[in-house]
């Protein structure tokens, strides 16, 4: 078995022994919380819970009695002392099967980031106000910025059709790394692995941006993201190559 499937096995043979949440995968700050695992496996509820105690994010598996085995079908959510509302999370088209709990220094803010797969991840931000979650759109600038960095239209071998479909933060990677300061997110940006990105797949880039207004703050090539943030990633940052353009 693949080093890879061991760990991931063992992870989920621990989660589910334990009822604990796991380690960040994109965060050493973060609780990864598995959201689609085997109901005969996986903790009814995990609570990751703010720096100050007093919210937490929980994540819930609510059994569905019409299926046939029946299925736990997770909700997350976010409890506060005004009050608890659910968390929109996954993308567009298909939901993350974990999710990286982040929160602010302060407890105002939450980050979640999360996978649909092996190659492909997002960030949601909310802001935790009395009334409820508010989201914050913290890659929108930073997806601009790679866009116009790395322009899919000029990439060497890319699909002719991928500058007409790339039209939104989803179709790259974020991913949420740290906190610095209170309202200050750090975000790796990822070109995803795919080969109809051609010269451009793998491309990384990573921003500090202000929360909640979006803004960038400081933009970093991967090997800049590297030397000042490496210690905040629960992995090895590797420097892809140069990107590959048409001729």
């Amino acid at each position: 078995m693949p080093v890879f499937f061991r760990v991931m096995f063992l992870f989920a043979l621990l989660e589910g022994a334990t009822g604990f949440a796991l380690a960040g995968t994109y965060s050493r700050s973060a609780t990864t919380v598995p959201l689609m695992c085997d109901m005969r496996r996986c903790a009814a509820v995990v609570n990751v819970r703010s720096p100050d105690g007093a919210k937490e994010v929980r994540r819930t598996l609510i059994c569905v009695e019409r299926d046939r085995p029946k299925q736990k079908v997770p909700t997350l959510e976010v409890f506060t002392p005004k009050g608890d509302w659910d968390l929109v999370y996954g993308d567009s088209d298909a939901l993350w099967v974990d999710v990286d709990v982040l929160w602010s220094p302060d407890s105002q803010f939450v980050a979640l980031s999360g996978n649909i797969n092996g190659y492909m991840n997002s960030t949601r931000v909310f802001q935790i106000t009395d009334s409820g979650p508010i989201e914050v759109n913290a890659s929108r600038e930073p997806f601009a910025d790679m866009i116009r960095r790395f322009p899919p239209c000029r990439a060497a071998g890319a699909d002719p059709d991928l500058c007409k479909e790339i039209t939104d933060e989803d179709d790259l990677n974020f991913s949420a790394v740290d906190w610095t300061g209170e309202h200050t997110l750090v975000l790796m940006g990822e070109v995803p692995p795919v080969g109809q990105y051609g010269g451009i797949l793998g491309q990384v880039m990573g921003h500090e941006v202000e929360i909640p207004s979006g803004r960038i703050l400081r933009a970093m090539t991967a090997r800049e993201f590297k030397t000042r943030w490496q210690h905040s990633m629960p992995f090895r940052l590797l420097i892809p190559d140069p990107p590959e353009w048409k001729n």
